[in-house]
């Protein structure tokens, strides 16, 4: 399949995805007294469901290319954003940015993994369309 097709497949599943997660969550919060905006970390793994579906889409349209993208990118991705807010508080003196759920040293967190790997999927097709 040719990369803007698939490109475009991929980011309608991880839009789709986010689009059925509101609506669900709209519902199911209803008349409660929670507040939306509180870290779960069901709705978290709920939401990266979708990125796993278009990842498994991708494979079979693909083949091995995204799974390497995605999983180099998601371990490099964070040690990059570690490296570069370190620094700027070493420069500066204070944090560029602060994470406080799974975070380390309050630089990156484990939670910004997938997004770097679904990033650098997206990236690759949109480079690959535009060749």
């Amino acid at each position: 399949m040719k990369p803007l097709p698939t490109l475009i497949l991929f980011v309608t599943l991880l839009i789709g995805g986010a689009m059925i997660e509101s609506i669900f969550s709209r519902f199911y919060r209803r008349g409660k007294a929670k507040h939306p905006s509180h870290f779960y970390l069901s709705r978290y793994l709920y939401l990266m469901s979708m990125p796993l579906l278009a990842m498994i889409v991708l494979y079979l349209l693909s083949g091995m290319t995204p799974i390497r993208i995605f999983i180099i990118f998601a371990l490099l991705g964070p040690v990059l954003e570690w490296l570069i807010g370190f620094a700027y508080e070493s420069v500066v003196g204070q944090k560029l940015w602060t994470y406080h759920r799974f975070a380390i040293s309050g630089y990156t967190s484990f939670l910004t993994m997938p997004i770097w790997g679904l990033g650098a999927i997206i990236f690759y097709y949109l480079a690959a369309s535009m060749q």
